[in-house]
């Protein structure tokens, strides 16, 4: 990565501005990722009874490396751009995908949050990290796999790769050890299963 210059980057710091006129007065400040889960009921429904979206929003400043670069397309990933040398805390939740408003959504079941390619820049500079908090537990590859998990391999360690600690109660902290290229980013899930990259870690959550 690139520092960000000192002024800050109003488009992203990795592309230049579009020359589209500014959004419209409260246009939620916020990322919004439509149709991203289906639920259900248990009734054996062929149907989903609600297609939520999800949403992000930023608690501290953030900057992206390049917003052209946020969002998700077809059955790709989703991906959230972050500047180098930055740090921002995001909010998730969920909510209906017809609701303009965006009304949080609770999800009445456990759900798995996954994340992917953990790593750093040349010579261990610019080590990425995440720390997730008000999660039940977490799981990687070679880490305490649980039951119908079987997209994950167990054979596959994650030291010298990744650091996991607990920061503070109800909190993890999973920072990136080993140098990573653009090119071993994950674009789908297809990518996840037939490559198993060592650089992931899925979260196990609850809707609140």
């Amino acid at each position: 990565g690139v520092e960000p210059p000192s002024g800050g980057c109003p488009c992203g710091c990795g592309c230049v501005c579009s020359g589209l006129a500014p959004a419209p007065a409260g246009t939620p400040q916020q990322l919004r990722f439509s149709k991203v889960a289906s639920l259900y009921d248990g009734s054996h429904q062929t149907e989903p009874v609600q297609v939520l979206d999800l949403v992000l929003t930023n608690e501290t400043e953030y900057t992206p490396w390049s917003s052209m670069r946020n969002g998700r397309e077809g059955k790709k990933l989703g991906e959230v751009s972050v500047a180098a040398s930055t740090d921002t805390r995001f909010k998730f939740r969920f909510t209906d995908s017809n609701d303009t408003d965006g009304t949080p959504v609770v999800v009445p079941y456990a759900f798995d949050l996954c994340l992917f390619d953990i790593d750093t820049g040349v010579n261990g500079a610019l080590a990425e990290s995440v720390e997730a908090c008000n999660i039940v537990d977490y799981f990687h590859h070679g880490g305490g796999i649980p039951d119908g998990h079987g997209y994950l391999c167990d054979n596959i360690k994650v030291d010298g790769y990744l650091e996991i600690t607990t920061p503070s109660a109800g909190c993890t902290l999973v920072t990136g050890l080993r140098e990573g290229t653009g090119g071993d980013n994950p674009a789908t899930w297809d990518d996840v299963v037939v490559d198993a990259p060592s650089e992931s870690l899925v979260e196990r959550s609850y809707g609140h």
